[in-house]
């Protein structure tokens, strides 16, 4: 009992902890140098977090193990989907991100990555690492453990708006908060699919493949917006 308390415990501090990270490295200090070494102690926490659930006696599931070639064609076709729509919904709605626009180039400085080559670079590793990360984190770990506790359809709808939250943090830099709370939402909404599509496969590979594509189309989005 000590051990399934102190496990909730941890999932609560888990689905809140980047959501209060960003306040810091995307609001508070988000012009800083410091904003860099922020995200990443957050993420090296987020790194750390799954291993002390396991020590406190959860047991994880599959990761890539177990992926099939239909696994990856359903990735890359949700993926296209999901391109299609942001891109698409970006530049047929470019005023929506006016502030993202005005506030985009010293945000870039902050984070070292101001130049096209730089940012072309960071910009393609962010899409596949840490797409792969956050399926890591969000998927296998929090849904994985929340659906150890809870069932299964409970676990899906909690790691989702756990999901959307950073995302509407993040959101609220660069839109009015109404449109990120909207779109947070719907992230959280994706978020809780790829859970489904993890229960349902028992492998992230269909979740990460889609996930790249759909932050692929977020760098290209940024690249219009700072360049």
């Amino acid at each position: 009992m000590p051990n399934r308390l102190s496990l909730i415990f941890l999932l609560l501090l888990a689905s809140l902890w980047q959501a209060l990270g960003a306040l810091l490295y995307m609001t508070v200090l988000g012009h800083s140098p410091l904003a860099p070494w922020i995200y990443g102690g957050i993420k090296a926490v987020m790194l750390a977090l799954p291993f002390l659930a396991i020590f406190l006696g959860w047991k994880p599931g599959a990761f890539l193990r177990g992926a099939t070639r239909r696994d990856a064609f359903a990735g890359v076709g949700l993926g296209i989907v999901f391109f299609v729509i942001t891109l698409g919904f970006f530049r047929l709605f470019p005023d929506v991100f006016a502030t993202a626009f005005a506030d985009a180039l010293p945000r870039a400085q902050a984070f070292g990555i101001a130049t096209p080559a730089v940012f072309i670079v960071v910009g393609l590793l962010f899409a596949t690492l840490h797409s792969l990360f956050e399926e890591f984190y969000w998927r296998w770990f929090l849904f994985g453990a929340l659906r150890s506790l809870l069932k299964n359809n409970l676990a899906i709808a909690l790691s989702g708006l756990a999901f959307s939250l950073h995302h509407i943090v993040i959101l609220l830099a660069f839109t009015t908060p109404t449109l990120a709370i909207v779109f947070g939402l719907i992230v959280g909404v994706v978020g809780s699919f790829w859970s489904f599509l993890y229960a349902r496969r028992g492998t992230i590979a269909t979740s990460w493949i889609s996930h790249i594509l759909a932050d692929l189309a977020i760098v290209a989005a940024a690249y219009l917006i700072v360049f």
